[in-house]
């Protein structure tokens, strides 16, 4: 069984809101949403559209709607590159439609929850995380210049990195080149309780592990830990969406 809350924020300013989540089913691009889904899996997907005015919210939705056609019951890796490939393909082809859409493009990351296994994948630098009390570990990794720049060594912090650096993605959705995916499965690994956490650049750029930790172990309500989450990035100055999608497992039946 499992508890999913949800919420994309605009942030500060008059953007247009590029961010997009998939939940239980459902497309959504702006509030609250909360799920009890009995069923012995969930799909979850958080989209980051990029380009801005070129429509980075239109490919967000592609994606996610691409997603929407799975009819399998058991999401496995090769059916992962595959719906990865689709969307990165009608991408394509909606940019060659017109002037205003030639650079669209957008993250994804997607949590797959079956009984006691999941599985994850993610394409740019959306995130999926999991809060383990007291803990918040990152499951996913992001694919930016400053996470290239960390892992050979070049720099030892985010803070050593150009805005620019900071702000670059290496992989997306809506490349000529094969947008390729990290995948990872986990066998019999969620515990009761577990809270998997899917987010936006809005949110885990501007909020810390540790006020993320702070706010999942003293708010009441999942409810809550999803609002102080946007209101925290909104307080550390965040100008971008924020989406946060929690899921919190609760065992089999």
């Amino acid at each position: 069984m499992y508890f999913i809350t949800a919420a994309i924020n605009k942030g500060i300013g008059s953007h247009e809101n590029d961010d997009r989540a998939y939940i239980d089913g459902e497309i959504i691009s702006s509030g609250f949403k909360q799920v009890i889904t009995k069923f012995d899996n969930c799909l979850l997907i958080v989209c980051d559209g990029v380009g801005g005015e070129s429509g980075g919210y239109i490919a967000a939705e592609i994606a996610l709607k691409t997603f929407s056609e799975l009819r399998e019951t058991n999401l496995t890796k090769n059916i992962v590159v595959e719906y990865i490939e689709k969307a990165n393909q009608r991408i394509l082809n909606e940019q060659r439609k017109g002037r205003m859409s030639y650079n669209m493009a957008t993250t994804i990351a997607g949590l797959y929850l079956e009984k006691n296994d999941f599985l994850t994948f993610n394409v740019g630098n959306s995130r999926i995380s999991r809060f383990r009390s007291p803990y918040i570990a990152q499951m996913t990794s992001d694919h930016t210049v400053v996470n290239d720049l960390l892992k050979i060594g070049m720099i030892t912090s985010r803070e050593e990195a150009t805005k620019e650096q900071r702000n670059t993605i290496t992989r997306y959705l809506g490349t000529p080149n094969f947008a390729v995916a990290d995948i990872e499965h986990g066998i019999n690994n969620p515990e009761v309780c577990d809270l998997f956490l899917l987010s936006s650049d809005g949110l885990h750029d501007n909020v810390s592990n540790a006020e993320i930790e702070e706010i999942c172990r003293y708010s009441e309500t999942d409810h809550e830990i999803v609002g102080n989450l946007c209101c925290k990035a909104i307080e550390n100055g965040s100008k971008d969406d924020i989406t946060v999608i929690i899921v919190r497992f609760r065992g089999t039946e």
